[in-house]
């Protein structure tokens, strides 16, 4: 009798290591937003990238890539993951400044794509958070476009009414591609990224909003039978937060965007109108590396060149 043979089918192994990009408020089409060097424009010419923008966001976001590459790649089976945390593109609704470059949704777009497309590009999937309507259009919807023009990953929207086309594929008014919260587990480690949070509004007290959310978060999910996530990422303020050691079970941290604040003479008109004391801001993004149950917070953070007084001449 002919002996039968099994033959073992192999099982990809299961991820315990993610390596998970941050990134927000990039602000794209606004002039002191992130921009790639030279992007074309609909109407046949081209948008050239100002001085701050050409010599110091884009090579930190190059730069800010490249670290985030090489964490992911130190280690094989790693699941390298970007997350857009809100305010990508800007859209200006308040028209608090004459300062966007197009109102044209597809020159827009365009921007986004090219200029996010050094990370975007590079990972195994993206994940893409609404920010601010008054940059993004009502329900963010420049966002949505964004996230699905990216291929970014879908959040279907119930399974009780799931419709699938002849191919059996989900239809898309099923599913959103940018979602308003994320709580994921990676590795067992729980996640929650949203983007609007409080904001501090002076210097010596920017620590307690990220206090304030952690507090708040672990009655919130305790209240509601939940397990408390073991980080909370939040974007929006354009600040460095973080609520370190304040507990043991949960911290929070802040992404402070790419958009520029005020550097050499240029500088956000509504930011000088509520605030006109010269404020150096941050650019950078977060880095979250997640290995058998643990996590570390990488920040990537840039101050912006230092300004330099100017002095009395003869010659002016």
């Amino acid at each position: 009798m002919k002996k039968l043979t099994t033959k073992k089918l192999s099982v990809a192994p299961k991820p315990n290591r993610f390596v998970i990009v941050v990134y927000s408020d990039t602000h794209i089409n606004d002039a002191m937003g992130l921009l790639a060097p030279e992007i074309g424009m609909s109407w046949g010419g081209s948008y050239t990238a100002n001085v701050p923008q050409a010599q110091w966001t884009w090579p930190k976001w190059l730069e800010f890539c490249e670290l985030a590459k090489s964490i992911a790649a130190r280690k094989p089976n790693t699941k390298f993951i970007a997350v857009g945390d809100g305010d990508l593109g800007e859209l200006d609704l308040k028209r608090r400044s004459i300062n966007v470059l197009s109102r044209n949704p597809n020159d827009i777009l365009h921007m986004m794509t090219t200029t996010l497309s050094p990370l975007t590009s590079v990972v195994d999937r993206n994940y893409v958070i609404r920010g601010t309507e008054a940059h993004g259009g009502l329900s963010n919807w420049i966002e949505e476009l964004f996230a699905g023009k990216i291929g970014a990953e879908p959040l279907k929207l119930t399974e009780a009414i799931n419709k699938k086309d002849a191919d059996g594929k989900e239809e898309p008014s099923n599913l959103q591609y940018a979602r308003w919260d994320m709580l994921f587990d990676w590795g067992g480690v729980l996640v929650d990224i949203s983007h609007h949070m409080r904001i501090a509004g002076r210097e010596w007290s920017v620590g307690s909003p990220a206090v304030t959310v952690c507090k708040e978060s672990i009655i919130t999910y305790t209240e509601g039978g939940m397990r408390v996530p073991n980080l909370i990422v939040r974007a929006h303020v354009h600040h460095n937060y973080d609520s370190f050691e304040a507990s043991p079970i949960c911290r929070v941290v802040t992404t402070v965007g790419w958009q520029i604040g005020e550097t050499r003479g240029l500088a956000i008109p509504y930011l000088k109108r509520i605030d006109p004391v010269f404020r150096p801001r941050p650019i950078g993004g977060i880095i979250l590396e997640i290995d058998d149950k643990e996590y570390k917070v990488h920040k990537f953070i840039s101050m912006p060149p230092q300004r330099i007084p100017e002095s009395w001449s003869e010659n002016t």
